[in-house]
């Protein structure tokens, strides 16, 4: 049988929106996010295709948030 990845649900902290962001996550997941230097910086980095509707929704947010930002 082919192992399943440990998917919890759980409150991440953006830094760019400055908000909690809840969305289910595997536990290897928060590890590389850790190792990487957090959430932002993490999922700007993921590619579409593996990224849920709301984790691809959130990384709209803080695209369209650090643009902004650099205007």
């Amino acid at each position: 049988s082919i192992a399943q990845p440990n998917v919890q649900k759980k409150r991440i902290f953006s830094r760019s929106l400055n908000q909690m962001v809840r969305l289910q996550i595997a536990t290897s997941a928060i590890r590389d996010m850790e190792h990487m230097g957090g959430f932002d910086h993490f999922i700007l980095n993921q590619d579409d295709k593996v990224l849920s509707k709301r984790a691809l929704a959130v990384k709209l947010r803080i695209k369209k948030k650090i643009g902004s930002n650099n205007k």
